[in-house]
């Protein structure tokens, strides 16, 4: 049978975003909260975060510090961020080859990503990558998102396919569970 459609996570697999994520919010617990963890523990735990959605990643921040910081206080502390990235510069090998090759051969690409749409856009422009998906999908607009199969569900909706004529490509546990979900619906 052949595929019609491609779905992408963004982070992690369109652009090597994910260690400078999680570096970020090590940093801030360390350096910003001032909390006295261990480096390698703390990194171990806060792998937890990486293809999580905002509000599940300051829900697991705020857990491992025993909830010491109210979930507002860790948004405002990581929002107050500006990182500044270049996305070119972290842009995975082979990305500007591969899509346009897929476009070409006729799939339809689309994004799913529990980023927000805003960055979700950011991205895409600075990579000059927006033109070849035919949808991208944010998580933040699912009362939950990845791992629950939602995001991929409106998706494959957006791009008028079955389950079994898409390739979805991940890099994360959360990712890979919600659209390992719809190869049974």
């Amino acid at each position: 049978m052949r595929y019609k459609g491609i779905i992408f996570d963004m982070d992690g697999v369109l652009v090597d975003s994910e260690p400078i994520y999680l570096q970020e919010v090590i940093n801030y617990i360390l350096d910003e909260l001032k909390e006295d963890v261990g480096y390698l523990e703390l990194k171990r735990e806060m792998n937890k975060i990486v293809g999580a959605s905002d509000d599940k990643m300051f829900e697991i921040m705020s857990e491992y510090l025993n909830h010491k910081y109210s979930l507002e206080e860790i948004k405002a502390g990581m929002w107050s961020k500006d990182l500044g990235l270049d996305y070119r510069t972290i842009l995975n090998p082979h990305v500007l080859y591969v899509l346009p090759k897929l476009k070409a051969k006729g799939y339809k690409l689309a994004i799913a990503s529990s980023s927000s749409m805003e960055n979700i856009k950011t991205v895409t422009r600075q990579c000059g990558i927006a033109s070849y998906f035919d949808c991208m999908v944010s998580g933040v607009d699912f009362k939950e998102t990845k791992p629950d199969p939602a995001i991929y569900l409106e998706t494959l909706r957006r791009l008028n396919l079955k389950p079994e004529e898409v390739i979805a490509i991940e890099d994360s546990t959360y990712g890979i569970q919600a659209c390992m979900v719809q190869i049974f619906v």
